[in-house]
């Protein structure tokens, strides 16, 4: 078995994992949490750029970050280490 291959498949996979999580989770890039007031009328329901942030205090974007680092991390590993001799 090629160790080196399945820690790349295995980084890569962990990375991409993390980069959903980030994107897509409550709170995400893509699916920000914009705070509205509670006034009634639809006046007040105006875009703030503001306000429209990553949310790091929600699990999904924490989680998806902390996992695009140690996918990085395993993929520098896989690129920066050495083949003994006979092994691929």
């Amino acid at each position: 078995m090629d160790v080196k291959r399945l820690m790349l498949g295995v980084s890569a996979l962990v990375l991409l994992i993390g980069f959903l999580l980030l994107g897509f989770t409550a709170g995400g890039v893509f699916n920000k949490i914009v705070p509205t007031s509670w006034k009634p009328y639809p006046s007040n329901l105006v875009y703030h750029p503001e306000r429209a942030y990553i949310d790091l205090a929600q699990p999904g974007p924490t989680i998806g970050l902390i996992l695009i680092g140690v996918g990085a991390i395993g993929l520098i590993y896989v690129y920066a280490s050495k083949s003994r001799e006979g092994v691929r």
